[in-house]
C-alpha cells in the first residue's frame, strides 16, 4: 500500500508542475499533451499602461533618400535641382497622456535633424539695388553639397485613436517657431556681386520652404508606419507573454480589451453575463473553466497511471505474495492455483475528480485498482 501511495504522490505532484504552468497544457515527456480552453483577459487600462512604458523614452531614427529632385519656392523667384536628397532625423517619445479608452496623446521631441542635396544647382531671381535703379538678376550657382542641421526644442504632438485594435495616428501637429538652422556650403562656384547678404537671403528662404517642409512631411509619413510597428510589436509580445495554448486566437471588444482565447469563439466559451463580470474585474486574469481542469486533470492521471502500472517485478511485497504458497494461504488463497512468481499488475484508474479548494488545491479523487 505505501508503494500505491507513493505512485499516487508522484501523479499528484505531476499535476501540480502543470497547473502552475505558464502555459496550461502538460508539458512532461511521459504525459501526452491535453489541451485546456481557457482565455487570457487584457483590459484596454492594462495594455495601453504597459504600451505607454514601451514608448516613454525610446529614440528612433528616421531617414529617406529622394534621387532627382527639384524644388521651386511660392514666388518662383527659387529653383534647385539635386541628384539626391538624404533626410536624417532623431526623435524621442517623451511621454503619452491617457485620455479615454478609444484615443490616446503622444508626445515627442524632435532631436536632431539634417537634410543634404548632394550635386546641387540652384537658379535664383533677385532684386538688387545698382545706385541707380534696381535690376533683377538671374544667378545659377552649383555646389557639391548643401547640408542643413536643424535644432527644434518644441515637442510634436500627435493623437493615437483606437477602434477595435485598429490603430490610427492623426492630428500631428508642430510648432517649428525659433527652429536653429545651420547651412554648410560645399564646394560651390559663385558669380560674381554673389555678395554675403543674398547668401543669407537665399539660405534663409531654402531654409523656410524646403528643409521644414520636407522634413516635416517625411517625419509625418514614417512616424504613422513607426507607431504602428511599436504597437504590433507590443501586442505581439502580449500574446506570447500570456499565451494559453499554441494555436490561440486575439480579438479586441468595442472597448479595446484584449481577450486571448483557445477555441474558435470567444462567446463559445463564456456566456454574456461571464464576459460581463470579467470586464468588471478591470484588470488582467487568465480565466480556466473548473470542470475542464478537473477533467483533463482526470484524464492525465488516467494517461500516467495506464502507463505506470504496479507491478510485482518491482514491488518487493508483491513478489513475496506471488512466490510464497504459505503467504498466499493466510492473504488471498485463491492465488495457490496459478503458478509460482507469476507476475501480478494493478491498474489504477480515477473514475472521478473534484477540486474542493482552489487556492490550497485540494483535490477529491475517487479512484479503483484491479489485479
Amino acid at each position: 500500500m505505501l508503494k500505491i501511495f507513493f505512485k499516487l504522490t508522484l501523479v499528484f505532484s505531476a499535476f501540480l508542475s502543470v497547473t502552475h504552468s505558464p502555459e496550461v497544457h502538460a508539458q512532461g515527456p511521459q504525459i501526452q499533451q491535453k489541451q485546456i480552453d481557457a482565455v487570457a483577459y487584457l483590459p484596454v487600462s492594462f495594455w495601453m499602461s504597459e504600451l505607454k512604458s514601451k514608448l516613454v523614452g525610446s529614440q528612433v531614427e528616421l531617414k529617406n533618400q529622394i534621387n532627382h529632385y527639384q524644388h521651386t519656392s511660392a514666388d518662383s523667384n527659387i529653383h534647385f535641382v539635386s541628384e539626391q536628397v538624404i533626410l536624417n532625423s532623431k526623435i524621442t517619445t517623451q511621454f503619452a497622456t491617457t485620455d479615454h479608452s478609444q484615443s490616446y496623446d503622444m508626445k515627442l521631441q524632435l532631436d536632431q535633424a539634417s537634410v543634404q542635396a548632394n550635386q546641387f544647382d540652384l537658379q535664383v531671381s533677385v532684386k538688387k539695388d545698382l545706385g541707380f535703379g534696381t535690376a533683377i538678376l538671374k544667378l545659377d550657382i552649383h555646389c557639391d553639397a548643401v547640408a542643413f542641421q536643424l535644432q527644434n526644442q518644441n515637442p510634436i504632438s500627435a493623437q493615437i485613436k483606437i477602434d477595435k485594435g485598429q490603430f490610427q495616428l492623426s492630428q500631428i501637429n508642430w510648432d517649428l517657431k525659433n527652429s536653429q538652422i545651420q547651412t554648410h556650403l560645399i564646394g560651390c562656384k559663385e558669380v560674381a556681386g554673389f555678395d554675403e547678404l543674398l547668401k543669407q537671403q537665399i539660405q534663409q528662404s531654402l531654409e523656410q520652404s524646403f528643409v521644414l517642409d520636407t522634413l516635416q512631411q517625411m517625419i509625418n509619413a514614417q512616424l504613422t508606419s513607426l507607431v504602428h510597428d511599436k504597437i504590433n510589436t507590443a501586442l505581439s509580445d502580449y500574446t506570447t507573454r500570456y499565451s494559453v495554448i499554441q494555436n490561440q486566437t486575439h480579438q479586441f471588444d468595442e472597448l479595446n480589451n484584449l481577450w486571448i482565447f483557445s477555441g474558435k469563439s470567444l462567446e463559445g466559451f463564456l456566456t454574456a453575463d461571464e464576459l460581463q463580470k470579467i470586464k468588471q474585474l478591470n484588470k488582467a486574469a487568465l480565466l480556466i473553466k473548473k470542470s475542464h481542469v478537473e477533467n483533463t486533470a482526470k484524464d492525465m492521471m488516467n494517461d500516467y497511471l495506464s502507463k505506470n502500472k504496479i507491478s510485482s517485478e518491482s514491488v518487493s511485497a508483491l513478489k513475496k505474495l506471488t512466490c510464497s504458497r504459505f503467504v498466499q494461504f493466510f492473504v488471498w488463497p485463491s492465488l495457490r492455483s496459478l503458478s509460482k512468481c507469476f507476475e501480478m499488475k494493478f491498474q489504477t484508474q480515477v473514475s472521478e475528480l473534484k477540486i474542493t479548494d482552489f487556492k490550497n488545491l485540494s483535490l477529491q479523487i475517487k479512484a479503483g485498482s484491479w489485479a
